[in-house]
């Protein structure tokens, strides 16, 4: 006995006919939509901003953008690199509407990277539409890309280089060879043959890089390290350790000539002239207040004294720049003071003695 195959009803075969037509029509219908939308999102400017941008990110700067790029330096970086880093960057540039730029058929848009302004993008509507809407299309790029371009730009002493990502800058780099070192600034007018500083500027790249500054050893240097009391630090343990002693009993002294101790200006006064250069600024100073004969009720004592750095500035001069703590008694209870001074010193017949005095820090 053989099994007979089942047929399907007429109504059965009916409603499979109905629920696939059914189907096909609920496809046809999503894809009319989903085409509407998108014809709709491409109907606002906004989309097509963003389109533009997304290109950049995906297949690089357009013609126009590489059109406004400034000379760049390729020893630092090949063009190659630098466009990848401009890819990069615009990827995420930020945009917003400019309404003073924009007409009733162009649409502008600013363009910018952490606040900097890198130029703008107008948008017109397409002739052509799609479910009614017409999408919008760039008409016109005008970028200003200075805001994207770094070079190295540093100060070092004679016989220090600095490097870019490996690679030492070659000497033409140097644009000036007698730069002002900040803290000998005040020095420069009365003293002649001061160190100076040599001023690296590269030409222009776009993106990251790493500068580095090798040592007349070719030691490369720490970012701490890149600071003018560490290049002005050029003394020996024995210079040093004089100069400390130096700064300490001069400095033990003006505070004793200061604060008028014992009430007694004449020898406070003939004690500090012994170590002070006759004429110099600072005995120029000291002698402004000769014979006024004040009288003070409070002590002035040194308490510590650190030598911050020493420089030798030659023909026998030398800068100090020095910290102390000095404590001072009145009628209330002792107070302590911290103070930071520079202090020039010039040696005359093996003997230490000071030519000016600055204080550039006084904490109470």
């Amino acid at each position: 006995m053989t099994d007979k195959k089942k047929k399907c009803s007429p109504f059965v075969r009916g409603l499979l006919i109905y629920a696939l037509a059914l189907a096909a029509a609920g496809l046809i219908t999503l894809a009319l939509l989903y085409g509407a939308l998108d014809a709709y999102e491409a109907s606002r400017p906004e989309s097509a901003i963003k389109a533009y941008l997304w290109n950049i990110g995906e297949n690089g700067p357009t013609e126009a953008c590489l059109a406004a790029l400034p000379e760049l330096d390729e020893t630092l970086k090949s063009r190659e690199e630098n466009i990848s880093a401009l890819q990069s960057l615009l990827a995420d540039a930020a945009y917003k509407k400019a309404p003073d730029l924009s007409t009733q058929v162009r649409c502008a848009y600013r363009l910018s990277l952490d606040g900097q302004p890198l130029g703008v993008i107008y948008l017109e509507q397409s002739e052509k539409s799609s479910f009614g809407f017409s999408p919008w299309q760039v008409c016109l790029e005008e970028y200003a890309l200075s805001p994207l371009l770094k070079k190295v730009d540093i100060s070092l002493p004679e016989g220090y280089v600095p490097t870019f990502n490996g690679q030492k800058l070659d000497e033409r780099c140097i644009v000036d060879h007698a730069v002002e070192y900040e803290t000998l600034s005040q020095y420069y007018d009365d003293m002649d043959g001061l160190p100076r500083l040599c001023r690296w500027e590269s030409g222009a790249y776009i993106g990251a890089g790493e500068v580095r500054v090798l040592d007349r050893s070719g030691s490369q240097l720490s970012e701490e390290s890149l600071t003018e009391a560490f290049y002005l630090d050029n003394c020996g343990k024995s210079e040093k350790s004089r100069a400390e002693e130096f700064s300490r009993e001069l400095i033990a002294r003006y505070l004793a000539f200061g604060a008028n101790v014992d009430k007694n200006y004449n020898v406070n006064y003939s004690r500090l002239m012994e170590l002070v250069i006759p004429a110099s600024q600072l005995h120029m100073r000291m002698r402004a207040s000769e014979g006024l004969g004040y009288s003070n009720t409070r002590s002035c004592k040194l308490l510590s004294l650190t030598l911050n750095f020493c420089t030798d500035l030659g023909d026998g001069r030398y800068l100090a720049d020095i910290s102390y703590v000095a404590e001072i008694q009145g009628a209330a209870e002792p107070v302590e003071t911290e103070s930071q001074v520079r202090l020039v010193m010039e040696e005359q017949n093996g003997v230490l003695l000071a030519s000016a005095m600055s204080n550039y820090r006084e904490d109470i």
